[in-house]
């Protein structure tokens, strides 16, 4: 393979955003130590949101219309910058473009990155409505008349969510999911040949920080983003409201922004939430996670989310809800690791948090430990980016013979 055939590039909205995002610069890193050169397309590049204290081998290029999913003038664009370029592969990231099929006519293969749990969309539909139809009286009455019997009743969502799960494999040369059990429910729902299909299972990797701080503070942390159909930090809220008053010294703050801040913002009012503060965006987690004791995900579903493996690299023990599969490898279910609730008890989760909280601090040192231990000899830069090296290296190899 000559080295001019090595460019690849990955297509994503603004970038960078969250976890998908942070997956390509992470693996960027890796592919160009291997020869790779690394593009972006992206709607906007928000240079000041990049995490500090690494320089990323990437060329972030933007689009004209800034509409990586609709916009006709933008796949045009892209093919252009493929044949000037030379770009081998294509991966869009969690995003079906409508104009997929130009851009297949380049030569270039298409990787889709799937970078969540498969067929959470329809539940998505469903409660974005009913988040929204929850802000008035009118959003009410829309909601019970247009978007309950729309979504639920003739199950719209459902139908949506098949087309894109059914269009989006036709149109790619491989599908990558983030754990197993993921590409088998692609196989089982799309009725696809077990033996012979274009799924691939690549993780997210992590890496551990130079140094770790175990000497933690009376801190329980959210990082990510404010968002109700997935994070439902609502959910947080009421668990802590549960204990609160049981543990005086302790605090909790939610780290990231998000379009429904103000949702949370208004919880913590109406039920006056003691100690619990919105930290706002930053683009350094790592100072959170220095200082943080637990790390508490509520979401109704994950891919396999980078805030659950850059809490454990940073030895904060995590407690998430068991809604997605992922869970099983990051964590397990025997406690030694973190720990799994069923979904969604708020009491049992609250519980979770409060016997953790006052765990004697031998036990928890001894747990920081393990959770470190496992991050280090599981999803290491090599390991992951391996795989990522191997997919595009069999797709770029076969299209050159």
């Amino acid at each position: 393979m000559s080295e001019s055939t090595k460019n690849i590039a990955f297509i994503h909205g603004d970038f960078p955003f969250g976890g998908a995002e942070k997956v390509t610069l992470d693996i960027s890193g890796y592919l160009a130590s291997e020869g790779y050169r690394i593009f972006v397309f992206a709607t906007r590049y928000m240079k000041d949101k990049m995490p500090e204290g690494h320089e990323y081998p990437i060329e972030v290029i933007i689009l004209p219309q800034k509409d990586v999913v609709k916009s006709r003038t933008d796949a045009e664009f892209i093919c252009r910058k493929i044949a000037e370029l030379d770009i081998k592969v294509i991966v869009p990231v969690a995003k079906r473009l409508k104009y997929i099929e130009m851009i297949r006519r380049t030569g270039a293969k298409i990787v889709y990155a799937h970078h969540n749990m498969p067929f959470h969309e329809a539940r998505a539909y469903i409660d974005r409505a009913w988040a929204k139809g929850m802000r008035s009286p009118l959003r009410f009455i829309e909601w019970l008349l247009v978007s309950y019997p729309k979504y639920v009743i003739f199950r719209e969502a459902g139908r949506r969510e098949m087309n894109f799960y059914r269009g989006s494999y036709r149109e790619c040369d491989r599908y990558v999911m983030l754990c197993r059990e993921y590409g088998d429910e692609i196989v089982r729902r799309l009725g696809l040949d077990p033996d012979d299909n274009k799924i691939r299972v690549i993780e997210n990797y992590q890496t551990l920080p130079e140094s770790i701080n175990f000497d933690k503070e009376n801190i329980i942390l959210y990082t990510g983003r404010i968002s109700y159909a997935d994070k439902r930090l609502d959910r947080l809220v009421k668990a802590w409201n549960l204990i609160s008053d049981r543990l005086p010294d302790w605090r909790v703050l939610i780290v990231g922004e998000g379009k429904d801040r103000k949702h949370i913002e208004r919880l913590i009012r109406r039920t006056r939430a003691e100690r619990i503060s919105l930290e706002g965006f930053t683009n350094d987690v790592r100072k959170y996670y220095d200082r943080a004791s637990i790390l508490a995900l509520v979401s109704t579903y994950e891919g396999w989310p980078l805030s659950l493996t850059e809490a454990q690299s940073n030895g904060v023990i995590p407690i998430v809800f068991g809604s997605f599969a992922a869970t099983r490898y990051i964590i397990g279910q025997d406690g030694k690791y973190g720990f799994v609730v069923p979904p969604f008890d708020i009491r049992k989760f609250a519980d979770t948090l409060y016997e953790t909280a006052v765990m004697p601090e031998d036990k928890k040192l001894e747990m920081r430990k393990d959770i470190v231990g496992k991050i280090a000899g599981g999803y290491t830069p090599e390991k992951i980016g391996k795989k990522w090296k191997e997919l595009f290296d069999e797709l770029i190899c076969t299209d050159e013979r």
